[in-house]
Order: C-alpha cells, then sequence, then structure tokens
C-alpha cells in the first residue's frame, strides 16, 4: 500500500511584501498553486501583512468565477522570549554606545592635538595619514549607530548569525488566523511588534501571544531561522552551516530545552494550535532540525506537518528571486562576497522554493532525505496531509472586520476636557461617547462661527444646525472631532494647503477649521459629502471605463476597468445588481419620464436653495436637476 500523500496545503509562503526575499505577487502565488492542484495557500511575509488585501481580494474574485479555492491568512513574524528583556538590553546597550561614542570622540580630540604638533613639524604624511585614520574612524562610527531598518529586509546570513549580537535577537515564528477573531488578533500583533518592539525588524514575544491569540491562531516553527532550529543551533559545533549534519552531541540537552519551549508555545496558542514544521531541502542544518524536531514530536506529541517556505510563484522564477535576493544583500556584502556569481541552474541551489503540490512535496522528500536513516515515509506522508487538515477543518472563515472604526474619545480628548463636557449631559447621556462626542462637536463648531465671523447670519445658523442633526443620526461626531485634532496639530507644525473633495460642502469641517472653503458662500452642497439617505445608482448611469462610457447594466467586471478618484482605470471586483419593489415615475415639464427607486437621491432647487432630496419626497414646486451622463458630463435643467 503506497504512503504517498495525495492532499497538501502550503501553509508558509512569502510574497513580494517580504522585502528583497520574494518575489511574486499575492494574486501570482494563489494562481499558480490553483494551476497546480492545490485549493488553498497560507500567505505569511515576514514581519508584515501588506499583501493581505490582495490575497483577499483575489480569493473573492475567484469564488465568484465559480473557483474553490480558500486563502489563509497569516504572517512570518519575528518572535523573540521576552521584549521587556530585550527593551532593557537595548537601554543598556544605548547607555554603552553612548559612552564609547564619548571615549572616542576624546580620542580623536588628543589625537588631533598630537597631529598639529607633527604638522608643525613639517611632517605632512603623518598629517595626511592622521587624516584619513580619522575618517575612517567617523565612517565606522556611522555604520555603528547606522539604524537603516525602516524596510525590513530579510538578511539570511545575518538571520542564521544573529546570536553574536543579542540586540539583533529575533526569530521566525509562523502564525495563522483560524477565523475572524484570529485575523483581528493577528493584524493587533503585527501593528504592536511594530510599535513597541521595532528595532531593525519588528518583533514579537510570547507575552504578546497569550494576550491576543485566545486560542484563534496557529503556529508553525518556521525555517531553520526559527526559534526551535536556534536552540538546536546554539548546542552545535561550530562550522559550515550549509554541512551541518544529523549528530548525537548534546541530544538530551536539546531535546529537554526544545520540549521547555514547546510548552510555552502550546500554553500561549492551545496545545491543538502549534506544529512543528519539516522542510525538505538540500541544507544540511535544515535535517539536524528536522532530526531533533521529529524526536521532540514522538516526546511531546506536539504533531508535525510539512512547508515548501515558497518565495517565489513560479519554479521557473527562481534566478530572478536570486537577483533580487541579491540587490537587497548589497549594503551587507563584504569585499570577498564582491565576487559572488549567480548560479546557473536551480540544481545548484540549496532550495526549490516554489508552492508546490502533494506530488511534488513528496518528491522532494524523495530526493533530499534518503541518506537518512530518522526519516519514515509514514510519518513524513501524515504530515504533508495534515496541513490539509489544518486549512479546511482547522481554519474557518476569516473576514476582515470592515465596519467603520473611531478612535475611543479617551484618545481625542483630555480628562479635563472629557469632564467638562459630561457635566453637560444628564448621567443616562454622560456615559454614551457618541452623545459626548457630540456635545464637544456642538461646543467647537459654535466656537468656529464666531471665529469665521458668520455668527450672525441665520443662513450659516440653519445650516449648522442641519449638518450637526446628519452627523448626530449618523454618529459621526467623533469623526468630525478626530479631524478637528488632526488638522490643529497639523496646523501648529506645518503650513496646510488647500484640499479637494466632497468635504469642502461641510460648514461643520470649514468651521471647525479642518477646511478653508466657505460652502455657503461658493454654493456647496453638504450631502455630497454626508447624507442620511442611501444613495442608488441606476443601471443606466454612465461611468467612464478604460474603453470608453459604459452603462452600469453594460459593465462587465472581467473586461472593463474604470476610472477612479485617483486617476486611474481600475478593475472592478464585483458589481451587485438589486431589483426594488416599488418604482417612483418622475415626470418633467417637456414631458421626460424618468423611472427610479423610492430612495433614489434628486438634486432640486426649492425655495430658491439647492437641496438633495428623496424621489418619494419629490414636489410638483421642485426644479429637478439631474446629472445628464453624457460624453460632456454636464449639468442639465429637464
Amino acid at each position: 500500500m503506497s504512503t504517498a500523500p495525495e492532499r497538501f496545503v502550503g501553509l508558509h509562503s512569502h510574497s513580494t511584501y517580504s522585502t528583497y526575499d520574494a518575489i511574486g505577487r499575492p494574486q501570482d502565488h494563489i494562481d499558480f498553486a490553483l494551476r497546480n492542484g492545490s485549493d488553498a495557500l497560507a500567505l505569511t511575509d515576514h514581519g508584515n501583512m501588506n499583501g493581505f488585501s490582495h490575497q483577499y481580494l483575489h480569493a473573492k474574485k475567484l469564488a465568484s468565477a465559480g473557483a474553490k479555492f480558500k486563502p489563509v491568512f497569516g504572517v512570518e513574524a519575528y518572535f523573540i522570549p521576552s521584549l521587556e528583556e530585550w527593551k532593557q538590553l537595548y537601554a543598556r546597550q544605548q547607555v554603552e554606545n553612548a559612552a564609547a561614542k564619548e571615549a572616542k570622540q576624546e580620542a580623536k580630540n588628543k589625537k588631533g592635538k598630537k597631529t598639529k604638533t607633527i604638522e608643525e613639524a613639517g611632517n605632512e604624511l603623518a598629517s595626511t595619514e592622521a587624516e584619513l585614520q580619522e575618517i575612517a574612524t567617523a565612517k565606522s562610527e556611522a555604520e555603528d549607530e547606522d539604524d537603516s531598518g525602516g524596510t525590513i529586509v530579510e538578511n539570511e546570513e545575518e538571520s542564521k548569525n544573529k546570536v553574536r549580537n543579542p540586540l539583533y535577537q529575533r526569530n521566525h515564528l509562523v502564525l495563522l488566523a483560524k477565523n475572524s477573531d484570529g485575523l483581528k488578533s493577528l493584524f493587533r500583533m503585527v501593528s504592536d511588534s511594530a510599535a513597541d518592539g521595532f528595532y531593525r525588524y519588528p518583533r514579537m514575544d510570547l507575552e504578546m501571544i497569550r494576550k491576543y491569540a485566545n486560542g484563534n491562531v496557529i503556529g508553525l516553527t518556521a525555517c531553520v531561522a526559527g526559534y526551535l532550529a536556534k536552540i538546536v543551533f546554539d548546542h552545535q559545533k561550530e562550522g559550515d552551516f550549509k554541512l551541518w549534519m544529523p549528530n548525537e552531541d548534546n541530544f538530551e540537552l536539546i531535546q529537554a530545552e526544545l520540549a521547555k519551549a514547546i510548552g510555552q508555545f502550546q500554553e500561549a496558542l492551545g496545545p491543538e494550535n502549534y506544529y512543528l514544521e519539516l522542510q525538505f531541502n538540500r541544507l544540511g542544518a535544515q535535517h539536524l532540525v528536522n532530526y531533533h524536531l521529529m524526536e521532540a514530536s514522538k516526546r511531546t506529541g506536539a504533531p508535525l506537518v510539512v512547508t515548501c517556505d515558497a518565495h517565489y510563484s513560479d519554479p521557473s522564477h527562481w534566478r530572478e528571486r536570486e537577483i533580487y535576493k541579491m540587490m537587497g544583500t548589497l549594503q551587507f556584502m563584504k569585499p570577498e562576497d564582491e565576487r559572488k556569481q549567480l548560479p546557473e541552474k536551480i540544481e545548484e541551489l540549496k532550495c526549490e522554493l516554489y508552492p508546490k503540490n502533494a506530488e511534488q512535496v513528496w518528491q522532494s522528500y524523495k530526493d533530499y532525505c534518503g541518506e537518512f536513516s530518522f526519516y519514515h515515509d509514514e510519518v513524513i506522508s501524515a504530515a504533508i496531509e495534515r496541513t490539509h487538515d489544518i486549512a479546511h477543518q482547522q481554519i474557518g472563515v476569516c473576514e476582515p472586520d470592515r465596519r467603520v472604526k473611531l478612535p475611543s474619545i479617551n484618545r481625542i480628548l483630555q480628562t479635563e476636557e472629557i469632564e467638562n463636557f459630561k457635566s453637560k449631559l444628564s448621567e443616562e447621556e454622560a456615559t454614551d461617547e457618541d452623545l459626548l462626542a457630540f456635545q464637544a462637536v456642538k461646543e467647537l463648531a459654535i466656537q468656529g462661527l464666531k471665529n469665521r465671523k458668520v455668527a450672525s447670519k441665520q443662513a450659516y445658523i440653519d445650516r449648522l444646525k442641519y449638518e450637526l442633526e446628519v452627523i448626530k443620526t449618523l454618529k459621526f461626531a467623533k469623526y468630525f472631532l478626530t479631524y478637528y485634532h488632526i488638522m490643529r496639530v497639523a496646523g501648529e507644525h506645518m503650513i496646510l494647503g488647500n484640499a479637494r473633495g466632497s468635504a469642502g460642502g461641510s460648514l461643520l469641517a470649514y468651521v471647525l477649521g479642518i477646511t478653508q472653503m466657505d460652502p455657503i458662500k461658493h454654493d456647496l452642497l453638504f450631502e455630497r459629502f454626508m447624507t442620511r439617505k442611501k444613495r442608488c445608482l441606476l443601471p443606466t448611469t454612465y461611468v467612464l471605463t478604460n474603453v470608453g462610457s459604459c452603462q452600469l447594466q453594460h459593465l462587465d467586471t472581467e473586461l472593463h476597468k474604470v476610472l477612479t478618484h485617483t486617476g486611474d482605470y481600475k478593475p472592478v471586483v464585483s458589481k451587485v445588481e438589486s431589483e426594488h419593489q416599488e418604482l417612483i415615475e418622475v415626470e418633467a415639464e417637456d414631458g421626460t419620464t424618468i423611472t427610479c427607486s423610492p430612495n433614489h437621491l434628486w438634486v432640486v432647487v426649492r425655495d430658491s436653495q439647492r437641496v438633495e432630496v428623496r424621489a418619494d419626497e419629490l414636489r410638483e414646486t421642485d426644479e429637478l436637476i439631474e446629472l445628464h451622463f453624457d460624453d460632456r458630463y454636464t449639468f442639465e435643467k429637464l
């Protein structure tokens, strides 16, 4: 009976969002995996989830086309056991660096005095040598102090040797979202790692995982740069990393430390959510790690999985990836590395890193592992198949929370300001953040009318009352309050320029100082910016596409791209059509009849003012204005 696996899902892969380490957009990886026979794929870029939206939207597009493919969302995080201990180390090193810098400066000053004496003696050669030495010292100091890790570049050699400098300490850990809550947890961890653990790379620790995972996140031990691999390598004798082979050196000590670390991860993630990751390639060190992880699995019960660690979206793209990776490591190169040549053929590489299917993974295992007696076909086959179970049974539906989320009022206002506004509300109202924010906006708006010197004009008072009613109904007071503070801080630190957009039609935005154009003076509509009523587009509405104007009802999501507000033509992800149970016929004086839904919005002139009203609220006395969607895009009275 054959033990060859029939199912496999890549739970560890990188797109172009793993800077200078991987190539291929998330869409490219997904498309290849689908063509290659896979029905799911995880995207786990280094330290970020910047490719999430591309992965998510492309999967939705495939689903709408009838393809059965499941996206798995994740990240290959940079892990350290304790951020608190690392921060203390960082603080100590900063103090030591400052002291060393001061000592160097004193030495330079003394050397400068000595050089002057020599110069006075006429020894120009010694003077030149002294200057060159000072330049070299300054360059060395600049390199020592360079913290140019703003762009996260995965330096492979540094990853393997980062134990040399504890400040650079970080190890890989693959994290996958099990559900929508897990997705939210990953977003929080990635954000916090950048905010709280960034030094060249964003870091997260066990405490952060405990805080956010809550049983909704799956962890894999990652590659030879993983934390468990580090434990193995810490006890390995010095030598060529690529030639390390399985041996019995410190075997029990390594197993004891692995068991301890596995227990910590199982406690943080949940015992059912932590997997030991095997990979198959030509690296001797990889088989050393596999050897210990397979033994640790027997001793602790932690299950095994196999991954491909894909770094390019097609097997033919290996050379492009090697070129791209070398471009990223130029800054780290030593003089002897400058003669390094790109491999001529794929067989010269230690790894084949594309999204494989079950048959290809099994073949890699057979090709690279025949000389090692500790591998067993049944165990490896089960580890390969287990990836499919994880993707389709353990991992559920992951949907991002797309609701509008505004900051808590405690993050916008000072405590004394909050207490002041609370005092003007009832005890019950004071507990409602939206009402509290509205009270703050209302008072700021009244003061803003005075500042703009229009508080005595009834038209401005009436318009402001109307806008305040709308934002109260929509619970958007915190939105205005947030932008009020953003613009106030920005105005204190930089020069503000004129902006554009529908917010210019808001008097509230004008009196709060968010915009600088008087909407009443320039006859601008607030409803272009915000309205209580649902907007409705007719099937006959024209939009501008890459092949000319086209009615919405004839828009082809596969062929057409639509002109957006950025000036670019972008693909239409989906088109949804719905039928209204009730329709209204709007007839103009010239006999023109337009059929629309009751909630379709029309711009009309009523009582000498332009207002926006629903079709079911139109009056016979209204002067109807329609946006005529022909090639001229002009307003035309009916």
